[in-house]
């Protein structure tokens, strides 16, 4: 889980969220990191704030996306910068520029997080297409206002639960997504929104 939260505390103050005055900054801390790890948890394996070492995610190379099987799309996004990418144990080139759709075998599509096979389809087959990338923000003041605005409505509802069941309870596995669904649903929906695409497996 992430131990450095999506939102601080002076962008929760500065939110305008009724009846927070006088709130302890150090309980407060505490609620903004137990809100990123609930909202990580809940769009698993979506990874806000991105790690230093890259991933390799399988997919599968036939139906990828739609009828004509010239798109993946990503476990995790916006993609930070794509390592390789091999199709059958074939390495393949690669770019996001515009020329990419003529001279690379895959266009990458960072923010979107989707990579688009050049000129023909995937290779058919069941996890035989290999993409090793880093996704997330590479820091916190890249995360969308949005996201902010979501953690720190969550952050408060940690903050108020902790008065009566403890931090550490309120923090604690599936009971700590349940609070997510506490929230307005114009909060759930930012939430939602800004987690992982998934994937399109063969049929």
């Amino acid at each position: 889980m992430s131990t450095s939260p999506i939102v601080t505390i002076g962008q929760i103050k500065d939110m305008g969220f009724r009846g927070i005055d006088g709130l302890s900054d150090s309980l407060m801390d505490l609620c903004a990191v137990a809100a990123t790890d609930a909202i990580q948890l809940m769009n698993e394996p979506f990874i806000y704030i991105a790690p230093a070492a890259a991933g390799a995610e399988s997919y599968d190379g036939a139906r990828a996306h739609g009828d004509y099987a010239e798109w993946i799309s990503l476990d995790q996004r916006p993609i930070i910068s794509i390592i390789s990418v091999t199709e059958d144990g074939t390495a393949l080139t690669f770019g996001s520029d515009y020329t990419a759709y003529n001279t690379k075998d895959v266009y990458v599509d960072m923010a979107r997080g989707k990579l688009r096979r050049n000129g023909s389809l995937w290779s058919p087959g069941y996890a035989n297409i290999v993409v090793t990338y880093r996704a997330g923000y590479a820091t916190e003041q890249d995360v969308p206002s949005d996201l902010k605005m979501a953690a720190g409505a969550l952050a408060i509802l940690f903050y108020r639960a902790s008065g009566s069941i403890g931090i550490q309870s309120a923090q604690r596995g599936a009971s700590s997504v349940g609070l997510i669904y506490e929230l307005p649903d114009i909060y759930q929906q930012m939430i939602l929104r800004h987690g992982p695409t998934g994937r399109t497996r063969c049929r």
